[in-house]
């Protein structure tokens, strides 16, 4: 290995970083606990069940959160990843809330979200609240707190559950854990010590399968450490036989962060696997809600730590069952690692230092600085409708594209709209306004210029439904505020020579100088095939360069020397859309097409959207999945390019 790529893997956070999103797409399965009462302490309930959520409430990465009260039906929300994804790991999340409320979302729905992403299944576990009335005196068992009785349970109750539908949900009964933020943490780690000491009679055929985690983290937790003693609370009995566990909390949390280190050290003495991440500030309650503190970043420890444990790898009687697929990201040559296991769309900073990106399609605009692997949002601070497309200018300001208005992201037909005919912005770097809209339809991204102001963007001519026409122009900022100038149309499909006319185009990037633009045809001639092309402005001379009747080749990142580009390709005779890896092609062909990536190895995956540093070190691209609309992303890699030459 390189080392410049062996010091950016050692300083980059590795693997997967948790979304922007409130929440998961699609709907859970929903499951009740218990048949009827569920047994042991009750809720102290008022009325319904219902958020508790005031206006003044304090913004956690400046969104408010549901705070979900009066939990008296105790309940499992089951969500399953994509079957692609899926390695039959699963984890209980116990949201935190000091037995009083739940976070349901900052720590329910969107740990979720994650945990799919990384290919766990995820049961949100609503247990009942509030609890903390009971106080903190014992049970009878002598082995729980009276407040925390109830949802323990309850959590005891939704483990076995889990197992009994292991098979139905395609779930390895040996890789099931459990995840809790706060209350909910102290939740987690009680279910995990008492292992299958049950606290309530078995009810039916599903308490026959083990109530206990093989795993669990406990996120900020409390109820952990005695004051009196210094240590561990006498009724938490660590043993050899106890889960391996994983601990985050800041020194700084007004939760005594020794919860954390003496069960830590507990473990530790008993020889059970454990890791703990303690960070100097952070305070409590940031659920996956990246900002820029670092303990936010946590996600990204935890899901390299469920890898190093194996947790995310199938045991050998569960995998003979399944059918599931390998994922191409298990399996990375050595010049590859994965930097984000979300987001879309990257595009280089001008220093080779940051990878902008998509949270998603319509999504936040976001950066990844790759020395320190932190993550921020560019576009949290205004309103906006999302985007599909993020540039970096000459000038160090953001070009993007998007919709201007409200569309039903449901319907086909209104994303595809969203798409075609977005709008370019212009943000400023100092991500103090919001960004400046040029009055320009952009069908898909523009191209933009190095070293000037200068773009170039595909559009519709008027009354027609496809991309047919590439415009270029400047962008001249009058006190302060930009606009464009000097626009003219320079390309359509007419010009294309007959039999070889397409039926769409569209830009890519600029070659060095600034003198040609390189561009995809599609659909040549009602065929199947896809091109790639230069243009010339100055000569307006059209050259294609791929010359592949039979393959699908969709110009992507250009290399800063202007002799090569990458592009999407794979054999095409019979399909328009295939899926595709990156190939490396040169312009004047003295060179044969270098195959870069092998996603397609992996049946239903492939590697899409690849862009180059200008410092031409790096390749950033995505993983993509059979059948998902154009453009999506499951997350980012970086490649080395210099042991490829």
């Amino acid at each position: 290995m390189k080392p410049f790529f062996a010091l950016l893997v050692m300083q980059t956070l590795l693997s997967a970083a948790p979304t922007m999103q409130t929440g998961v797409s699609a709907s859970p399965q929903v499951l009740n606990l218990w048949p009827a009462t569920p047994p042991g302490p009750a809720a102290k309930v008022d009325g319904a069940e219902r958020d508790l959520t005031k206006p003044d409430d304090k913004l956690i990465a400046g969104r408010k959160i549901i705070k979900l009260g009066h939990v008296s039906t105790p309940q499992m929300h089951v969500y399953l990843p994509e079957k692609t994804k899926a390695h039959g790991g699963a984890v209980l999340v116990c949201p935190g809330g000091g037995f009083s409320i739940l976070a349901w979302d900052l720590e329910g729905t969107e740990v979720a979200e994650w945990l799919n992403s990384i290919g766990f299944a995820a049961i949100v576990v609503k247990y009942r609240v509030p609890t903390g009335h009971h106080g903190n005196n014992l049970n009878e068992q002598g082995n729980a707190p009276l407040k925390a009785v109830g949802p323990v349970m309850d959590a005891q109750r939704a483990m076995s559950l889990t197992r009994s539908h292991a098979a139905e949900w395609g779930l390895d009964p040996q890789r099931i854990g459990i995840l809790g933020f706060s209350a909910g943490g102290e939740t987690a780690g009680l279910t995990a010590i008492l292992r299958d000491e049950r606290l309530y009679a078995k009810l039916d055929a599903a308490d026959e399968h083990s109530c206990a985690p093989n795993f669990a983290l406990p996120i900020y937790p409390g109820g952990f450490y005695d004051k009196e003693t210094g240590g561990l609370k006498p009724y938490l009995k660590v043993s050899q036989d106890t889960p391996p566990m994983f601990f985050v909390m800041a020194q700084d949390d007004h939760v005594n962060s020794l919860n954390c280190t003496v069960l830590y050290t507990a473990l530790t003495q008993a020889k059970v696997p454990a890791e703990l991440h303690l960070f100097t500030r952070g305070g409590h309650g940031y659920g996956l809600r990246p900002t820029l503190t670092p303990v936010t970043h946590w996600p990204n420890r935890a899901a390299q730590w469920l890898k190093d444990m194996g947790f995310c790898e199938a045991s050998s009687d569960w995998a003979k069952a399944q059918t599931t697929l390998g994922n191409p990201a298990d399996h990375l040559p050595r010049n590859v690692m994965q930097i984000t296991a979300f987001g879309e769309r990257a595009e280089f900073s001008h220093d080779s230092q940051r990878v902008l990106f998509l949270s998603k399609q319509y999504g936040d605009v976001m950066e990844y600085t790759i020395r320190s692997g932190k993550i921020r949002c560019l576009t949290q601070h205004f309103k906006h409708h999302g985007f599909n497309r993020v540039n970096m200018l000459s000038n160090g300001d953001y070009l993007l594209t998007g919709p201007d208005e409200t569309f039903d992201a449901t319907s086909q037909d209104a994303r595809l709209k969203a798409r075609h005919f977005a709008k370019m912005f212009v943000l400023g770097r100092s991500l103090t306004k919001p960004p400046t809209p040029l009055g320009v339809v952009a069908a898909e991204g523009p191209a933009v210029s190095r070293t000037q102001l200068k773009i170039a963007w595909t559009h519709h001519i008027e009354g027609e439904h496809r991309q047919t026409a590439i415009s270029t122009g400047d962008l001249v900022y009058e006190n302060g505020t930009p606009r464009l100038a000097n626009t003219r149309l320079v390309l359509t499909t007419k010009d294309f020579p007959e039999g070889q006319r397409p039926k769409m185009i569209e830009t890519q990037n600029f070659t060095p100088y600034d003198t040609a633009i390189t561009l995809t045809a599609y659909l040549i001639e009602s065929g199947h095939n896809t091109e790639g092309y230069t243009f010339d402005l100055e000569t307006r001379k059209l050259t294609n360069f791929t010359r592949t009747p039979d393959d699908y080749e969709e110009v992507e990142g250009i290399f800063p020397d202007g002799q090569s580009t990458l592009v999407e390709r794979n054999h095409s005779v019979g399909k328009p859309w295939p899926m595709v890896d990156a190939w490396r092609v040169w312009f004047d062909g003295s060179k044969e097409p270098q195959r870069l990536t092998r996603f397609l190895d992996f049946k239903g995956y492939k590697a899409s959207n690849y862009v180059v540093s200008d410092n031409g070190r790096l390749i950033a691209f995505q993983l993509g999945i059979s059948g998902d609309e154009a453009g999506v992303g499951y997350g980012l890699f970086l490649m080395e390019v210099e042991t490829l030459l």
